[in-house]
């Protein structure tokens, strides 16, 4: 498609806690189904940009607790919508730039 690289999208069962296996794609979709969910990250590699996609689907939903391999500006995660019918988009970079395999987090919500 004109030199694009495109991955199909990789759905995600919801669960309380759940590992996000980034060997399965760069873009995964979460619907979130429950009161509150712990994410973590699995098989990212330097270099890898990725995009999580988390969506309310007909109820609202709790708060995120995020893996501590996850930086964020000013050290705080921001908070996710919790609004019904509402998605956010987060996204991240894998990256050795502190020294250390670490991702870089940042969020745009309320779609």
């Amino acid at each position: 498609s004109g030199g694009a690289i495109v991955v199909a999208e990789n759905t995600i069962a919801t669960s309380t806690s759940m590992t996000i296996d980034w060997r399965n794609g760069n873009q995964q979709l979460v619907r979130i189904g429950t009161a509150a969910t712990s994410i973590s990250f699995s098989n990212y590699i330097e270099g890898q940009k990725l995009l999580l996609t988390l969506c309310n689907p007909n109820a609202t939903a709790g708060a995120l607790t995020w893996g501590t391999q996850i930086l964020w500006p000013a050290a705080t995660a921001p908070t996710q919508t919790t609004t019904a019918n509402k998605c956010d988009v987060w996204s991240f970079l894998a990256t050795n730039a502190t020294s250390t395999l670490k991702i870089f987090g940042a969020q745009n919500a309320n779609f």
